[in-house]
């Protein structure tokens, strides 16, 4: 019996849209989407790509999340990467799996000092492990914030689109680019303007994949972090298919794809949060009741020694916590993983390296 809140969302509510990838008709699915309820997830059979229907996204919806203003699908963790970027950072648990297999890729295959723009590089996570493996590393991001964090640091940063990279900045030789694919509302066009401003570069880019081998364990899955996806965050979902699609869509010729074996280290924990919780209530200021300027003074001067002292007692504390969440991942999800790897699930995520077509 469908109530009467139901047949009015459905009157308003397309029964398909065109997928963004192929162009074919993209259906209604029943794979659950998180975030925004009032958005449809629709699923396109010919190339596997799940897409919401999205609307318009806000132009400054990231810029505001790299701010801490944005708190839908989880978005409030753009900020609080911020914050404990560097603890998180010295315990590898920001680099995923398939990210490690790209930078493998690079170190086996590319030129020792060669030029490597991350495009979408956020807080720099990426810069960091290119610079440590000898690299010169340049970065991309649409947030003012980005730069000025990573520019004092000393890697070259352009904010806005690709297509708007200055003929100033250093031309790269490889072009990365991490689990940025899902955000364009025009993936294919994302891609393709990688392609026409860098056509000496060789792209890899990583992305997850859903329904991914935790989602397809039945009643393990259930306990799983799963990765769903979430509007207004998750704009699209990929398959191997859908990723090989859009790279020739987008103008590169020679194209792979490496899916990354299921492992524990693809059970993404919310560990920022929990970290930024924490601290946040260790760093409460003493004596935030007292009145007038005198005391605000005194209070301030008092809560930056304790905040720094509970640095130093914290941040050691914090490291060791979240390597023995590491142990604990890959003890617990090690059994799941292996099961995956031999029943051949679907991945969690791949890389595809793709190099521009060239004329003549």
């Amino acid at each position: 019996m469908i109530t009467s809140v139901e047949k009015a969302r459905l009157d308003f509510e397309p029964m398909y849209i065109d997928c963004v990838v192929c162009g074919s008709v993209a259906l209604p699915t029943s794979m659950p989407g998180a975030g925004d309820s009032s958005r449809m997830l629709f699923h396109c059979e010919r190339c596997g790509l799940s897409l919401f229907d999205a609307g318009h996204v806000p132009q400054d919806l990231y810029e505001k999340a790299y701010e801490g203003d944005v708190a839908a699908a989880s978005m409030q963790e753009f900020s609080l990467r911020a914050r404990f970027l560097t603890v998180l950072q010295n315990t590898g648990l920001l680099t995923p799996p398939v990210t490690r297999k790209s930078l493998r890729w690079l170190e086996m295959y590319a030129e020792p000092g060669s030029t490597v723009l991350d495009v979408g590089c956020g807080w720099g996570i990426m810069l960091k492990e290119l610079k440590a493996r000898g690299f010169r590393a340049v970065g991309t991001d649409l947030a003012p914030k980005v730069k000025e964090t990573l520019e004092p640091q000393g890697f070259p940063i352009h904010v806005g689109t690709v297509d708007q990279y200055p003929d100033t900045m250093p031309e790269p030789d490889y072009v990365t680019c991490n689990f940025v694919l899902h955000h364009p509302e025009d993936p294919v066009a994302f891609l393709r303007s990688i392609a026409e401003r860098f056509p000496d570069a060789t792209l890899l880019l990583t992305e997850g994949l859903y329904p991914n081998w935790m989602s397809q364990l039945g009643g393990m899955g259930a306990i799983l972090p799963t990765a769903q996806p979430e509007y207004p965050r998750q704009l699209t979902s990929w398959s191997v298919r859908a990723l090989s699609q859009a790279f020739e869509k987008a103008g590169y010729g020679r194209r792979k794809i490496y899916a990354s074996k299921p492992s524990p280290g693809d059970i993404q924990l919310p560990l920022t949060s929990w970290v930024a919780r924490l601290v946040s209530r260790l760093r409460k200021p003493a004596q935030r009741g007292r009145e007038g300027v005198a005391a605000l003074e005194t209070t301030s001067e008092e809560s930056t020694g304790k905040s720094g002292q509970l640095q130093r007692l914290t941040v050691p504390a914090l490291i060791a916590a979240i390597r023995a969440v590491r142990l604990v991942k890959a003890v617990v999800y090690s059994g799941p993983a292996a099961y995956a790897r031999m029943r051949r699930l679907t991945p969690a995520a791949a890389l595809a390296v793709g190099i521009p077509d060239r004329e003549g």
